[in-house]
């Protein structure tokens, strides 16, 4: 779990036993600190040689992202640590790994920054940061790894990137924006589901925006505005992440 808006809880973790309660579940572990202070960005992603999970966070006023490995064993309490660029002085922001595990990018509302950094799934380690030097608050890869998809609240644009070529100048002139001014409320989180779409949450509509074929380059992608009917309940600006 991670606390809002760089809160003193950072992160922490509890564990459940699913043998008790007849199959219910129990708390046995609750909310043990692991770092603090933290942004409210968190992701994971299996590691492809063991039985285990890399969960990945970034401390607040640090430039250090952290990466903790779960397993059956439990959770190793010493994190890979990998120092990048600038310390991130805003807790408000979102990080993904790609489905692939090769790619992470990481959001941070207030002071305008999205960085592209290569992931390494195997060792837990964050690397070779791109600044693509725009605001952005949700972030999304596609299912095929090769695109990446952002929101700007406050210029109420989802853009889409081509990740492919590893080259800064590249990926950046390769923005297109594909709401093209339609909205007029801020645009938040994205989320890459089990169906293979995208999910893009509006804060305070009673509607969920889709991106159909996240792979498809350019306009081709399909995104459908209000595709979601919520039946009066309202999103606000989070989804739930996913293991991708």
């Amino acid at each position: 779990t991670i606390d809002a808006d760089g809160g003193p809880n950072g992160l922490q973790y509890s564990e459940v036993d699913m043998l008790l309660d007849n199959g219910l579940g129990g708390i046995t572990i609750k909310n043990v600190l692991l770092e603090t202070p933290t942004t409210e960005a968190i992701t994971a992603i299996k590691n492809p040689n063991f039985n285990s999970y890399w969960v990945v966070s970034h401390k607040w006023n640090s430039n250090e992202f952290i990466a903790y490995e779960v397993s059956n064993a439990g959770i190793n309490l010493t994190p890979i640590v990998s120092a990048l660029g600038d310390a991130v002085n805003a807790p408000i922001g979102t990080i993904k790994i790609s489905p692939d595990g090769t790619k992470l990018a990481m959001s941070t509302k207030i002071n305008g920054e999205l960085g592209l950094c290569d992931f390494n799934s195997s060792t837990g380690v964050v690397s070779n940061l791109i600044d693509l030097g725009v605001n952005a608050y949700g972030i999304e890869f596609s299912p095929n790894n090769k695109l990446l998809y952002s929101t700007n609240w406050t210029a109420k644009e989802l853009s889409q990137w081509h990740i492919e070529s590893n080259n800064q100048t590249d990926i950046v002139n390769s923005r297109l924006v594909i709401t093209n001014g339609i909205i007029n409320n801020r645009l938040a989180a994205l989320q890459l589901a089990t169906d293979g779409k995208i999910y893009l949450a509006r804060e305070d509509q009673e509607y969920l925006d889709v991106i159909h074929q996240p792979n498809l380059i350019g306009l081709g992608c399909n995104y459908e505005f209000e595709a979601v009917n919520l039946n009066g309940k309202k999103s606000l600006l989070g989804l739930p992440p996913f293991i991708q």
